[in-house]
């Protein structure tokens, strides 16, 4: 298994945590990783779900036994017909399961436990689907994954 499967898999198995049961504000219904749908063909009660979508790897082109890595994940947040408030307590809900591990949010580096090669995570950009509707809501978080590995493990 290359390194980024599995950062996208431990990253998963974290999202999947976010669940009302476990103290947050919204129950994800499940994150899709390998069989992505199209948003909108998800029902109504499988909502909300997170898309995991990774995008562009930069390497380092130093040659050396490791390489430091840049990786773009976007998550997209589909919620059913949810309002501001809901899709912001989303958007919260995911930044606190990947900085802190929990809903309680008293830590905000606990990414690194999501794999030992990271060595930063940063949240760039959050992207409403703009849209003037409250129906089939979704927002785009873009994550940036800065790692280091060898070539053969990429």
């Amino acid at each position: 298994m290359s390194m980024r499967d599995e950062i996208l898999n431990n990253l998963k198995t974290r999202l999947d945590l976010v669940k009302a049961s476990n103290g947050y504000a919204t129950d994800v219904f499940k994150v899709f990783k390998d069989e992505i749908p199209m948003g909108m063909s998800l029902e109504p009660h499988e909502l909300p779900s997170i898309l995991l979508i990774p995008g562009m790897t930069k390497i380092d082109p130093k040659p050396s036994n490791r390489i430091n890595c840049e990786w773009t994940v976007y998550l997209q947040l589909i919620h059913g017909a949810a309002t501001d408030t809901a899709m912001m307590n989303f958007v919260s809900d995911i930044g606190k399961a990947i900085f802190a591990g929990s809903p309680a949010a008293d830590r905000q580096d606990d990414y690194r436990t999501i794999h030992h090669s990271i060595y930063k995570l940063d949240i760039v950009a959050i992207e409403p689907d703009l849209n003037m509707i409250e129906a089939n809501r979704f927002f785009i978080v873009e994550l940036n994954i800065k790692f280091t590995t060898k070539y053969n493990d990429l």
